[in-house]
């Protein structure tokens, strides 16, 4: 199976705190209706504290609306962020933008104005849906903002305890219950959702049999690697082809064959180490990348490692079989105008190493050495 990555449940949760700051349009728009309904009830009532609780929440919209603006703009310019600072960030503006509205509501409600309860009501039920569509890919942030707003008005509803302030803080009752379920549901809706499209797309670029990266994979870490400019080290490339593989699958079958495979991968990885890249190309035949750094050294003595590692008796179903290997070696130079030509380049030693009597290695030679050494035969 390809294999599980420890950051996967990282790069969702960096994901879904991305999609928070794609609301600046309903940002915007809850903002403005908060501005005219707390404008209007604090005209209708001229009440001091509502004139404060207006400003405050008008306040912290305009905060809102700018953090949205600098994580795209830091965005943009850095390409990375650190998303849990991000995410406190918002967060901060939506709990005091929530409190804003709660207390808004609350404040007409004392005040007594009849439209400016209607006013104020209905802001902050609009508010409640959108913030649960928008905001619920972050049910904690969410379920808090929905909280703030509504236990004052719940609150003050049972203060006055008349039938309509009663009727009217069960009813928020009623919808903050049903928005904490409808948060948590689109949340872990939307979290399946990222984390089926990454298997797929781990499933499609490695190899089912081993978890190695495929060919597809890595002709796309090639490219990558190769497009470092940076980089001063040259990348060099091993194709490695088992020998005597398929005398296993022959006698013992395909599962054992499977598991020669299987162990095979391992051994490479372990072989190799972790700062290398090892793939399996297809059938018997797998690829190591590597830097051509100091770390490295001269490339066949890695290559003289793996053909001694892959060489060692595996032991299927209380039987030990030995399988050796062939390696080829190429190294990316000028005269190739593509990741394929290296691949092809590392395949033609391959196919030398085979012919010259197998677990053993050669190196291409480059276009430009071809003709030396030839004139010095």
């Amino acid at each position: 199976m390809p294999p599980s990555y420890t950051n996967s449940d990282e790069e969702i949760e960096q994901t879904l705190i991305g999609l928070m700051y794609t609301a600046l349009p309903s940002i915007i728009i809850v903002v403005t209706g908060y501005a005219l309904a707390g404008s209007m009830a604090a005209v209708r009532t001229n009440d001091l504290l509502t004139y404060v609780i207006l400003a405050a929440g008008l306040s912290i919209g305009l905060y809102r609306i700018a953090v949205i603006v600098a994580y795209h703009l830091v965005l943009r310019c850095h390409g990375t962020l650190n998303h849990k600072v991000w995410e406190a960030l918002y967060g901060l503006g939506g709990f005091i933008f929530s409190i804003c509205v709660g207390s808004l509501t609350s404040r007409t409600l004392i005040v007594g104005d009849v439209e400016s309860q209607l006013l104020t009501v209905t802001t902050a039920i609009a508010y409640s849906t959108g913030m649960i569509i928008r905001v619920a890919v972050r049910p904690k942030i969410a379920v808090a903002q929905l909280s703030l707003m509504h236990i004052p008005v719940i609150c003050i509803g049972f203060w006055f305890f008349s039938p309509t302030s009663v009727a009217l803080s069960f009813l928020h009752i009623l919808f903050l219950t049903a928005g904490v379920q409808l948060i948590y549901y689109i949340h872990d809706t939307l979290a399946a959702r990222l984390r089926a499209e990454r298997e797929l797309a781990a499933l499609a670029r490695h190899d089912y049999l081993t978890g190695l990266p495929n060919r597809a994979f890595l002709e796309h870490h090639l490219t990558e690697l190769l497009s470092r400019s940076s980089s001063p080290d040259p990348i060099v490339l091993m194709t490695i082809d088992l020998d005597g593989f398929k005398q296993v699958n022959d006698r013992m079958g395909h599962l054992a064959g499977d598991e020669v495979l299987r162990q095979t991968a391992s051994t490479l990885k372990e072989t190799v180490g972790p700062e290398r890249f090892v793939a399996r190309l297809g059938g018997d035949e797998f690829v190591v990348v590597a830097k051509a750094d100091a770390a490295l050294g001269d490339p066949e003595h890695l290559a003289d490692q793996i053909i001694a590692a892959v060489s060692k008796p595996i032991k299927i179903d209380g039987e030990f079989v030995s399988v050796g290997a062939s390696v080829g070696l190429a190294e990316f130079d000028r005269s190739m105008s593509s990741v394929i030509d290296l691949i092809g380049a590392a395949d033609s030693a391959l196919y030398a190493a085979k012919a010259a009597g197998k677990s053993t290695t050669r190196r291409h030679m480059t276009v430009g050495l071809a003709p030396l050494l030839c004139r010095a035969v």
